[in-house]
């Protein structure tokens, strides 16, 4: 009896010790009130008309937009909005109005996760992110040039860009955008800037090579979506899908199967995605290579290049007579990304509906192309993008204009058979639907992507040089070797992951800006490492696990930190 009572008793004070780590963080006072001014850039306040706010920045698709021609939301509707976000309660979103006719509207995606409360990790409401760019500045009119561009080289393979014109166009026009932080070479189109997301092939290895899962293998090719599929690109479809109505458009799709070549083909994937699945399959890969010197060494159960602060691979030392499991084991390490992907999504949401509620860069192309048409109303862009899409001639191709692209080049299904639509400054959007219905920033997929990517770090030797690193051939159903066999390391590749997932993902299927991926990076490695630091008492096993942040700062986490 003493000795179960000890047992209880030192569980409560373990719960409370965790709980303590959580409480003495830092914990921002964010405002109670969704019509306070909380952290965020001020667009919501910012921009009026002669009939008051009229909330062009922010989010309202599925609502209300009674004007065809300038598609601006119903402020009315708008507000019932914010009074939903403001009581949280049921009632209050169910008054919301529907933009378009049931059963045909689309829902808002679920608002209230970001008001839940969680048993681990940090609370989803004591996480700051920066503020995002406003719509009038120089920042955001880089990125827009990024996602029009991207939209232009949907199609083109990624070892293509060196030759391919319109590549070389699109990195000479990032280069006029000095707010703009992406790469702006034709080596570095579209990538991300961290460590490792600039070297060797565009794409990751971790979303190529053969993934082992239990008694199947899965080959990372697939079907994808058929070239030059291309939506909204055409103001009452546009003004439609605002409405939040579901399009009568399939997404057509060809059997394939290919490896991933191309923007396009990472969109297809991570359309219907499980957010966190490539960083299962990440650690899969990864759990089928052995570190040298002793790989024979590895038990099964211990498997891949673990870091060394492993609980059952301590440097310098023989085997121990214990292996892992459902500690530090194969079976561990999938449940704890689950662990930190639906948090990470709840700290996300809460910045994404209670924060920020930024615009989705569809709607931003909306304001862009009202804008650009003769007489009123004029938006408050930035004059640096729309000085791009005026352009009558796309850099170093003359007569080729951005617009043009847009209009009759990019139609896709929405183009009847013999019609001509005159140019277009609308977005092309990757999928029919656009979108999805909940607001911008800060981005899902990445936010998930950088939890999950630094529990994989803290498990592994991001050092690690991955052997043998392959590229998509030039058909897109095999495999070559990597040329020159650059040395991609694990903690690269993972960075890589995630900038693939997030950038060539969905930004480049036209639903997220450049901005909203990389405020992610911190929100989702905070959700990952609050959840190590709570854990890290709660094992019997001595272990330390190092791993590298993406601003480059390396941290220790293990029992002997607590």
């Amino acid at each position: 009896m003493h000795e179960l009572h000890t047992r209880r008793s030192a569980a409560r004070d373990l719960r409370h010790e965790a709980a303590d780590v959580v409480f003495f963080r830092d914990h921002p006072n964010h405002p109670t009130s969704a019509h306070e001014q909380r952290v965020s850039n001020g667009e919501e306040q910012r921009y009026r008309d002669a009939n008051g706010l009229n909330f062009i920045a922010n989010y309202h698709k599925g609502l209300p937009h009674p004007d065809p021609v300038i598609a601006e939301v119903d402020r009315a509707a708008y507000r019932l909005m914010l009074q939903a976000l403001t009581s949280g309660e049921r009632e209050d979103f169910e008054k919301i109005p529907y933009g378009a006719a049931l059963p045909q509207s689309r829902r808002l995606i679920n608002p209230r996760a970001g008001l839940a409360f969680d048993l681990e990790g940090p609370d989803s409401h004591s996480l700051r992110i920066p503020v995002a760019p406003r719509i009038d500045e120089p920042r955001t009119a880089g990125e827009m040039a990024e996602l029009y561009w991207m939209a232009l080289l949907r199609d083109v393979r990624f070892d293509d860009y060196a030759g391919n014109p319109l590549a070389q166009a699109a990195a000479a026009s990032l280069n006029t955008f000095p707010a703009f932080t992406g790469p702006k070479t034709v080596a570095g189109l579209f990538r991300g800037n961290l460590p490792g997301d600039q070297v060797g092939p565009y794409i990751s290895q971790f979303l190529i090579l053969d993934v082992p899962y239990g008694p199947f293998v899965i080959r990372q090719r697939r079907r994808t979506a058929a070239p030059d599929s291309d939506f909204m690109t055409q103001f009452p479809v546009f003004v439609d899908i605002q409405n939040g109505e579901q399009p009568g458009i399939q997404l057509p799709t060809v059997a394939g199967p290919f490896f991933i070549r191309n923007l396009r083909d990472v969109t297809f994937a991570v359309r219907t995605d499980v957010s966190y699945q490539w960083y299962l399959f990440a650690a899969l890969i990864l759990f089928q290579m052995f570190p040298p010197p002793n790989p024979n060494n590895a038990p099964p159960c211990m498997s891949g290049p673990l870091d060394l602060g492993n609980a059952y691979f301590p440097p310098g030392a023989p085997p121990p007579r214990e292996e892992g499991f459902g500690t530090f084991g194969n079976w561990h390490l999938p449940s704890l990304l689950a662990e930190v992907a639906t948090r990470a999504l709840k700290a996300a949401w809460f910045q994404k509906w209670f924060v920020h509620r930024r615009l989705r860069p569809e709607a931003l192309g909306g304001l862009i192309d009202v804008t650009l048409r003769p007489g009123p109303p004029n938006f408050p862009i930035h004059p640096s993008i729309l000085d791009t899409l005026r352009n009558p001639n796309i850099p170093g191709i003359p007569g080729a204009s951005l617009a043009r692209h847009f209009g009759p080049a990019l139609a896709g299904p929405n183009k009847p058979a013999g019609t001509e639509f005159p140019d277009s400054f609308l977005l092309p959007q990757a999928f029919p639907e656009g979108s999805p219905m909940h607001p911008s920033f800060p981005e899902g997929h990445a936010t998930v992507g950088a939890a999950c990517a630094t529990i994989l770090k803290a498990w592994f030797d991001e050092s690690f040089i991955i052997q043998n690193p392959k590229v998509v051939n030039a058909q897109g159903g095999g495999l070559d070797d990597a040329p020159g066999n650059p040395q991609l390391t694990v903690g690269g590749e993972l960075n890589k992951l995630v900038s693939n997932i997030s950038l060539a993902g969905r930004s480049a299927a036209g639903v997220h800006f450049r901005s909203d991926y990389e405020a992610s990076l911190s929100l989702g490695e905070a959700v990952a490492i609050g959840i190590l630091e709570e854990q890290q008492n709660t094992y019997a096993e001595d272990y330390s696990f190092s791993l590298t942040k993406f601003d480059g700062e390396t941290i220790i986490i293990g029992s002997q930190y607590w």
